[in-house]
């Protein structure tokens, strides 16, 4: 899994953001360790990500620096004057705003005396966003024990005044290695969590293959012919129109063209290993159900929307119906 750049500030991917000065002085805090080098690194390089996008969309003159810092500075310490949620409203209006005439002036949205007009409650909502971000990011990734946020945010100022303690090159490559480490720790963590669907499967699978009725191919498909097939047999390039139902193996139906009433057509190398070599053995006509390990579906890469999770065995009834020449 490769996490972006950007991936700590999610949220707000798509916004446009500022730094300035703060309440803190930039430059104050001396770089000790690494973990203090990598969060202010992470920091830096993310203001100077915002900077550019800024630049594109030219939105510098309707961001109060100063407020979005406080912005920022308040959601972190657990005390924004607006929501997430509201920041997020407030942004998406603005920018729309801000297309349609540059001489908008948003009317007074604040619950307190400091957002008073467009620059000051757009560069404070802004801040709320950015670090609502921030934080739901490092908790999502489990990296409390790797950054110092302080130090994050410390970093996003003291690009704005010039000030920065690490070049970008450098700042990238240790952003780069915390990155990595992140994607690393979440797909441990997930393959842990995980961990009992893969057994379950292995298990069932292992009683299944004793059945008289299953076949088992080499690569480990389990598979047995409800109804044999008299037409053509599809190779790996053929496009092949099928009836399928598709169940976990506690039985949860997770997708059914015969529930929907209509069969699904597909090229049968582009599916999953384990649908690409079972409908190869078919022949037009026939039905057949397939007992597919997570190794031959979807592995550790569930499809999203659906009931099948991680390192799960799925089952699938199969009919033939054509091969599209």
């Amino acid at each position: 899994m490769k996490i972006t750049k950007l991936v700590l500030l999610a949220a707000t991917s798509a916004l446009f953001i500022a730094c300035g000065n703060g309440d803190k002085t930039s430059g104050s805090t001396e770089l000790k360790t690494k973990k203090d080098s990598t969060s202010y690194a992470l920091g830096s390089t993310q203001a100077e990500s915002f900077w550019s996008q800024m630049d594109r969309f030219e939105t510098t003159e309707f961001i109060n620096k100063d407020k979005f810092l406080r912005g920022l500075d308040d959601a972190i310490s657990n005390a924004p004057k607006i929501s997430n949620e509201e920041a997020m409203g407030l942004i998406r209006a603005t920018l729309q705003k801000l297309r349609m005439d540059s001489t908008f002036q948003m009317p007074k949205i604040s619950k307190g005396d400091e957002l008073l007009n467009l620059n000051d409650s757009f560069g404070y909502g802004l801040g709320v966003n950015v670090a609502t971000g921030l934080v739901n990011a490092i908790d999502d990734f489990k990296l409390q024990d790797d950054v110092n946020i302080d130090l994050i945010v410390e970093g996003m100022k003291d690009v704005a005044t010039d000030m920065s303690k690490i070049d970008a090159q450098t700042g990238s490559r240790m952003v780069n290695e915390l990155l990595e480490k992140a994607s690393e720790q979440k797909a441990a963590a997930e393959a842990k969590e995980f961990e009992g669907n893969k057994e379950a499967g292995e298990k069932f699978l292992e009683e299944n293959k004793k059945r008289s009725e299953v076949k088992v191919t080499e690569s480990g498909l389990q598979y047995e012919v409800l109804k044999k097939g008299t037409g053509a047999q599809p190779s790996e390039t053929d496009k092949v129109t099928v009836h399928y139902h598709g169940t976990l193996i506690d039985g949860t139906v997770f997708d059914s063209s015969v529930e929907r009433g209509e069969p699904t057509s597909f090229p049968l190398n582009r599916v999953i290993p384990g649908w690409t070599e079972g409908v190869q053995l078919m022949k037009e006509g026939a039905k057949y159900k397939f007992y597919v390990p997570q190794e031959l579906a979807y592995g550790s890469s569930a499809p999203q929307g659906t009931s099948i999770k991680p390192y799960s065995a799925l089952i699938f009834e199969v009919e033939l119906l054509e091969i599209e020449k």
